[in-house]
């Protein structure tokens, strides 16, 4: 799931997009993220990962599997 990020988050440290720092263009500021907390900018928006795979967290296998 692809979703803006909120100022809550921005303020815990999510503020630069992922795919520019890598790329090398340093610290351009991160408008969206997806669930596996990839930050991207509006350039790089269309290489988040908007799909589920399937794999649960810890969290989630304790809630739907009823451990």
């Amino acid at each position: 799931m692809i979703r803006k990020i909120g100022n809550k988050e921005r303020t815990n440290g999510m503020r630069y997009c992922t795919f520019c720092k890598q790329l090398g263009f340093g610290r351009i500021a991160a408008v969206y993220r997806d669930w596996r907390i990839n930050l991207a900018c509006e350039k790089h928006k269309n290489k988040l990962d908007s799909r589920d795979d399937g794999c649960l967290t810890e969290a989630d296998y304790q809630t739907w599997m009823g451990l």
